[in-house]
């Protein structure tokens, strides 16, 4: 992961616009300390006003076992980046 982060910080450093995706799956990052790891890194490398899309995730292709992520869950992880800072 260090890697993403340090060429995030790059582009940004570089004028580029910089935006990032975060699928939430089930089992896998859908845990409270990982939403807000990623929010709090978000805010503190790349600042507060970057956009971060998390998105629900949706079983398909290898993964066509797993469950949906729950509404409450995208909702939890909202309120979490208001809370952290994320405009």
């Amino acid at each position: 992961m260090k890697y993403v982060w340090d060429n995030v910080k790059l582009a940004r450093e570089l004028g580029l616009q910089v935006e990032l995706v975060n699928s939430i799956i089930p089992g896998l990052n859908d845990d409270g300390n990982v939403l807000k790891e990623v929010i709090e890194k978000t805010v503190v490398s790349i600042g507060k006003y970057t956009p971060l899309h998390l998105t629900r995730f949706f079983p398909s292709y290898k993964f066509i076992d797993s469950e949906s992520i729950p509404i409450s869950t995208l909702e939890r992880a909202y309120e979490l980046a208001k809370r952290v800072g994320l405009k």
